[in-house]
C-alpha cells in the first residue's frame, strides 16, 4: 500500500514538528540550571543565565540561595519565570524589584513548591530581585537590554 499525503498537509506536518522540536529543545536549555551555584550563599554565578528565546528561565531557591544571581534578557519582552522553591524548612519566594517598571513577585511559600511569574519590563537597565525573607542572603540581578 502507498500512502501519499497532499503537499499542504505535508508542510503543515512538518510545521508542527519544528514548533515541537523547538519547544524540546527549549525545555533542555533549562536543564543547566539545576547546576549553576557555585556554592556561595547567593547562588552567585559568573556566567550569567540569559532566558530563552521564549523569555522563559527556571530559578531554583533551597538552603537560602537562588540557583543563579544574574538574569538576563530583552527589554519589551515577556518574561516568565518558573520558580521551584525546594526548601521545605525556610520561607522563599522570587521578586523582581523594578522600580517605576513595578514591583513582580510570587507568594511567600513553604517547599516543596511551584510558582510561575510572568512580566515584563520594557526599560533596559539593571533590576534587583531577591527573597523578600532572606533579602541579603538571596538575591541577584536582572539585566535587561
Amino acid at each position: 500500500m502507498n500512502i501519499q499525503l497532499r503537499p499542504e498537509v505535508g508542510r503543515a506536518a512538518r510545521a508542527c514538528l519544528k514548533r515541537r522540536i523547538a519547544g524540546a529543545l527549549s525545555l533542555l536549555a533549562l536543564v543547566p540550571l539545576v547546576a549553576c551555584s557555585n556554592g556561595d550563599s547567593n547562588g552567585d554565578s559568573a556566567t550569567p543565565v540569559s532566558l530563552s528565546e521564549f523569555g522563559v528561565t527556571t530559578i531554583l531557591a533551597k538552603s537560602n540561595s537562588f540557583s543563579t544571581a544574574r538574569l538576563t534578557g530583552v527589554a519589551g519582552q515577556e518574561i516568565t519565570i518558573k520558580f521551584y522553591n525546594q526548601d521545605s524548612v525556610n520561607l522563599h519566594n522570587f521578586h523582581v524589584l523594578a522600580g517605576g517598571e513595578g514591583d513582580f513577585k510570587t507568594e511567600i511559600e513553604l517547599g516543596p513548591d511551584t510558582q510561575s511569574l510572568t512580566f515584563t519590563i520594557k526599560a533596559a537597565g539593571t533590576y534587583r530581585f531577591q527573597c523578600d525573607t532572606h533579602p541579603d542572603q538571596m538575591n541577584g540581578t536582572l539585566v535587561i537590554q
